[in-house]
């Protein structure tokens, strides 16, 4: 099991992760215009990148066995204008969960969202 663990975080990590959707508690998908502008790359050392549309941040993340959160994201011109840009990241910082299979990442995440969705991307592209 441990093994199994250390698969999945190694998994998490060494891929950017490219937004496909984010779910709410009633079903109803939200998906971005442009995949490629929705992003996230984990760095072991508890650092996220993130873009959301136009903007570029970074921020820390915490892992703790399936426990995947999200903190201290700030963008280098301020928090991003675009309505969907910003609903991705109040639905980052709204994670609690994850799991990994096969190239996508899915993270569950405290109401108003549910999952978010992520396909792994390679190479890695800003």
């Amino acid at each position: 099991m441990h093994g199994s663990f250390m698969a999945r975080q190694a998994a998490l990590l060494v891929n950017t992760w490219e937004l496909a959707l984010i779910e709410r508690p009633d079903g109803q998908a939200l998906t971005p215009d442009k995949t490629a502008r929705y992003t996230l790359r984990l760095v072991e050392d508890g650092v996220v990148a993130i873009r959301a549309g136009d903007a570029r941040g970074v921020g820390a993340f915490t892992l703790a066995g399936q426990s995947l959160t999200f903190d201290r994201i700030v963008f280098t011109e301020g928090l991003p204008s675009e309505s969907f840009a910003q609903t991705f990241v109040e639905a980052l910082r709204a994670a609690r969960t994850y799991v990994t299979r096969t190239g996508h990442l899915w993270v569950s995440a405290h109401p108003p969202f549910r999952i978010l969705k992520f396909t792994a991307i390679q190479p890695h592209r800003w």
